[in-house]
């Protein structure tokens, strides 16, 4: 992260940013690269998923920092697509729920 998390309602937001970063690219599933759900003319690899998948390969799952890094060179997959982030950095708006904004809406009290 850019920031360290600041309170357990952090926590939640991080939650649905991975999720939202899965899911997208989910989405996007392609058997060749693609800028579609980018945003930014970066490119997703063919078969974003798989990649992220092999991010945990060789991963410990009992050591809880190895998961992490894990978690977070597969989230990388999509949001840091081209390769320029150094952090990632959770969005300002804790409503923004990535490129699917019309279709969903977060209760901010939801996540407390």
């Amino acid at each position: 992260m850019c920031e360290p998390l600041a309170d357990p309602v952090d926590v939640e937001y991080l939650k649905l940013y991975i999720v939202m970063g899965m899911d997208t690219m989910a989405m996007g599933n392609f058997p060749f690269p693609s800028d579609y759900l980018t945003g930014d003319g970066s490119m997703l690899p063919a078969w974003p998923v798989r990649v992220a998948c092999a991010k945990f390969e060789g991963v410990d799952l009992s050591d809880a920092e190895e998961v992490l890094e894990g978690v977070r060179e597969a989230t990388a997959v999509f949001y840091n697509a081209s390769g320029e982030r150094t952090c990632h950095q959770l969005p300002a708006d804790h409503q923004y729920d990535g490129i699917w904004d019309y279709q969903w809406y977060l209760n901010p009290t939801a996540c407390t």
